[in-house]
């Protein structure tokens, strides 16, 4: 039995489906979307969507992009709603990515209860949310979802994304 519905078989992942969804994003990350766009149209899901000549929201992989630089890869089953959340949330679970660029080499580490933040820890996270806001992105709809889970890995490891991705068990 296929894990989660997944009808190919690794060796057919690794030669034909992954390197044919990264010609994909390839060719998405030669025209990024401003991320402005997510924030821009954060509470007009429907317009969001006609701007980006999509019907309905998608599965996929997104990537975050600093000038020519992948920054970060994602995966969702929802990507524009995702992308919305990384910009828009005020929560440091929805708006994960800001969270860890906030905490990154801070010490004492901030924690995920935003309601027990100092005035400094809260300006980190709306700085790094801004910085977000000012970048590019790129997506591709996946519709498997263990492709999706190892094209993330297979980019981010392609693009070095680190220290924003990582993918140490909890």
């Amino acid at each position: 039995m296929p894990i989660d519905g997944c009808p190919y078989k690794f060796a057919e992942l690794a030669k034909r489906e992954l390197p044919k969804y990264l010609r994909k994003l390839d060719r998405a990350l030669q025209h990024p979307r401003s991320a402005r766009l997510f924030v821009r149209y954060g509470s007009d899901k429907p317009r969001l969507l006609s701007k980006l000549l999509r019907e309905s929201d998608f599965p996929g992989c997104y990537v975050f992009v600093d000038g020519t630089k992948p920054i970060y890869v994602g995966i969702s089953m929802n990507v524009v709603n995702r992308i919305r959340q990384h910009l828009n949330s005020d929560s440091p679970y929805s708006a994960s990515l800001a969270f860890k660029m906030a905490n990154h080499e801070r010490e004492p580490k901030m924690n995920r209860d935003s309601e027990t933040w100092t005035r400094a820890q809260a300006k980190a996270f709306g700085d790094k949310q801004r910085y977000l806001r000012r970048l590019r992105v790129a997506f591709v709809p996946i519709r498997d979802i263990v492709t999706m889970y190892l094209f993330e890995v297979n980019v981010a490891v392609q693009f070095d994304t680190s220290p924003w991705n990582t993918f140490k068990p909890h």
